[in-house]
């Protein structure tokens, strides 16, 4: 065997190389393992996005759509699944300009007197609203949706949307964040025990495809938002575009040398 290591004492140390393997290989087994579980994580993380938060989200926004205006004699206290109008005053409007925008009104049929209502975008009406403007407030389910002056309207932050691009843009990237971790989790256990094959198991392997997978998926989101494209087509475009990505990374590392000839 030949020395690895020389002590203090001037001798030799034998074995001490084939410690540091076996730590090597402990270590390789340990980021394998840890690798499947963030797998794990984001497998559950795609199966709520699509399975729970998109049919939930898309069931609301169909009550919402289908919701009519509410018989005399509602109240909003009784979050009734139809649409209530109540007249309001407003009281102020603060961040006209930037999504986040809240404006406090004095309903003249809601329990709590003063509301603050936050709206996710900005429009005409908030410009024009002013202190002591009369305005109508829309309430579904006990929550305000909308606000209307004039024959201008605005959803507020409530207001359920059809946006489930979004969700799935999510549940798609976690589901491809999943794939990833997972095969260079078990790349890694594989090939704990030779030495010149774990470079597949690094993470560094997938840190590009990782990001390809983000913005693929973010861009498929925005995408079908702009052209008002159903949810499904965010994974149908942004998982060929990753497996595309992998098979030109392993072709370019390949024929650099970087990975072995051999898929472990």
């Amino acid at each position: 065997m030949r020395p690895t290591e020389q002590g203090r004492s001037g001798h030799f140390v034998r074995g001490a190389g084939a410690a540091e393997a076996g730590g090597g290989v402990f270590g390789r087994g340990m980021s394998g393992a840890l690798r499947i579980a963030a797998a794990l994580a984001a497998a559950a993380v795609c199966w709520f996005a699509f399975a729970v938060w998109l049919p939930t989200d898309a069931r609301r926004y169909a009550d919402f759509a289908d919701a009519r205006p509410c018989a005399a004699g509602v109240e909003v206290a009784q979050r009734a699944d139809c649409l209530l109008a109540v007249p309001a005053t407003v009281g102020r409007v603060t961040a006209r300009d930037t999504p986040g925008s809240r404006v406090w009104l004095t309903p003249s049929a809601t329990p709590s007197g003063l509301l603050g209502i936050k709206f996710k975008d900005s429009g005409p009406l908030l410009y024009r609203l002013r202190p002591g403007d009369q305005v109508t407030v829309t309430f579904w389910r006990g929550e305000a949706v909308g606000l209307e002056k004039d024959g201008l309207r605005l959803k507020t932050d409530a207001a359920p949307r059809d946006e489930g691009q979004i969700t799935a843009a999510i549940g798609t990237f976690a589901g491809l964040l999943a794939v990833l971790a997972l095969s260079t989790g078990t790349s890694s256990l594989r090939s704990a025990g030779h030495p010149r094959a774990h470079r597949l198991g690094r993470l560094s392997a997938a840190k590009p495809l990782i990001l390809v997978a983000m913005l693929a998926s973010a861009a498929a989101a925005a995408a079908t938002l702009l052209l008002d494209a159903p949810w499904w087509t965010v994974p149908v475009v942004a998982t060929p575009t990753v497996a595309a990505a992998t098979e030109a990374l392993y072709r370019v590392r390949l024929r650099e040398g970087r990975w072995p000839v051999r898929r472990f």
